[in-house]
């Protein structure tokens, strides 16, 4: 199971990635004209939560590749070993395909 989530979650990271900021950017970008994927630099509520976003976004990327790539690294994350069992996996990965499908609808 191990083997298989080294694929599947750099696979569900970059189809969130895709279906979630990139469609829906290109559509929206042609309809008024200009690229909407800058993040607001501004002081205010949106700058903030551009900011938090960038930060998740690197974090998740470097979580993912940390796990598949250098796996002698992945125990200074702090993993939680009573949940990596291979029920606990399967279950988090039926949660990820739901939240997937339910942000994206």
């Amino acid at each position: 199971m191990l083997q298989y989530l080294k694929l599947i979650l750099p696979a569900y990271l970059l189809a969130y990635f895709i279906i979630l900021l990139l469609v829906p950017a290109v559509v929206v970008g042609k309809k008024i004209g200009k690229s909407p994927l800058i993040l607001s630099a501004s002081d205010d509520a949106h700058g903030l939560i551009a900011k938090y976003f960038l930060v998740w976004l690197i974090l998740s990327g470097v979580y993912v590749a940390t796990f598949c790539l250098f796996p002698a690294y992945y125990p200074y994350f702090k993993p939680m070993h009573y949940l990596e069992s291979d029920t606990w996996r399967i279950c988090g990965l039926i949660i990820l395909a739901i939240s997937l499908i339910w942000t994206s609808a």
